[in-house]
Parts: structure tokens; C-alpha cells; sequence
């Protein structure tokens, strides 16, 4: 439950931040369509505080082609959007796991 209180407060955070940031920003090109992208839920052992959550949301991010980072519906699960095109699940997992966590089987859907 921590992870998933975690996260939402850290996307909730970051929705703000981009709310205020597209109001100041002028109109931009439509985005490319969605076709490619892909959802990947993981769970996530050794996660134990917000910072934890927080580092592995930037991390993931940092990879070009992953998209958005949620809570997932168990308390250590987060499900990450993804464009298949650009990035791989096994990078996401070893980006994961080269953080000092461990990550379960990946579930695509």
C-alpha cells in the first residue's frame, strides 16, 4: 500500500508541475499516435519509502520510450507505459533492478 500511496503522491506532484507548465506553453504540433505503445506491470521488492519510489519513477523515465509510471493495483506494483518501438521490457526490468531492487515476472498488457 505504501508504493501505490507513493507513487500517487509522486504523479500527483508531477501533474501539478506539468499542468502550470503547459498553461505557460504555447500550442505545440499534434502528438504521433499511440500505436506502438505497450503497458508492463511489475511488482517491486524493497520499497520502502517515497524517495524509493521516487527514484525508481525517475529512473524509468530516463529511458527514451517509457512514457508514464503508475501505481499498480497491489501496494508494491507499478505499471509503466511504454513505446515498444524505443524500449525494451528488459530494460526496464534491468533499470529497475540495477537500483538495488528486485523485480518480479513483468506482466504485459
Amino acid at each position: 500500500m505504501k508504493l501505490a500511496a507513493t507513487i500517487s503522491a509522486a504523479l500527483a506532484l508531477r501533474a501539478s508541475s506539468l499542468a502550470l507548465a503547459a498553461r505557460n506553453a504555447a500550442p505545440s504540433a499534434p502528438s504521433q499516435p499511440a500505436a506502438a505503445d505497450a503497458k508492463l506491470a511489475v511488482s517491486v521488492e524493497g520499497v520502502s519509502c517515497a524517495s524509493c519510489t521516487l527514484g525508481i519513477r525517475r529512473a524509468l523515465k530516463k529511458l527514451d520510450g517509457v512514457k508514464k509510471v503508475e501505481p499498480g493495483s497491489a501496494s508494491n506494483q507499478a505499471v509503466v507505459t511504454y513505446d515498444a518501438m524505443k524500449v525494451r521490457t528488459e530494460q526496464i526490468v534491468q533499470t529497475i533492478n540495477d537500483l538495488g531492487f528486485k523485480v518480479g515476472t513483468p506482466i504485459e498488457g
